[in-house]
């Protein structure tokens, strides 16, 4: 009397399963810190943009001859120099920072925070540095 196979045996699955979890295994990793792998980038595309405003705002004092430096960070000199920050981002005279916290200002629990490093002068654009 011949049976007919009515499905998968208990090894097969046991198999399997063990095959989904070594993929697993070796997948999860790289997603589990793809959020803040995230927020670097766009920490990084922040400098580079407030670095260009700075460069920028140089390069347009040398050619009109004038001493109008940014010298500091705040609302009205560099943001408005920009066309906007990226959403949940703000600027004030602490910096420019992702608000992680929501308070809409740059406090020490906010994280990638750009801050200035050297001033603009007649050598020179102003200079950013940034932490996470």
């Amino acid at each position: 009397m011949n049976r007919a196979q009515q499905g998968f045996t208990l090894i097969e699955l046991i198999i399997v399963i063990v095959i989904l979890g070594v993929l697993a295994a070796t997948v999860a990793p790289n997603y589990i810190d793809l959020e803040d792998s995230a927020h670097r980038g766009v920490a990084d595309g922040v400098l580079g943009t407030v670095n260009s405003v700075a460069a920028i705002n140089f390069a347009n004092n040398k050619m009109a001859n004038t001493t109008n430096y940014i010298d500091a960070i705040d609302s009205a000199n560099l943001t408005g120099n920009m066309s906007g920050l990226p959403t949940d981002w703000v600027s004030d005279a602490g910096g420019i920072c992702y608000d992680s916290d929501a308070s809409g200002t740059c406090t020490a629990a906010d994280a990638y925070l750009i801050t200035l490093n050297a001033a603009e002068d007649a050598d020179g654009p102003a200079t950013f540095t940034a932490s996470w």
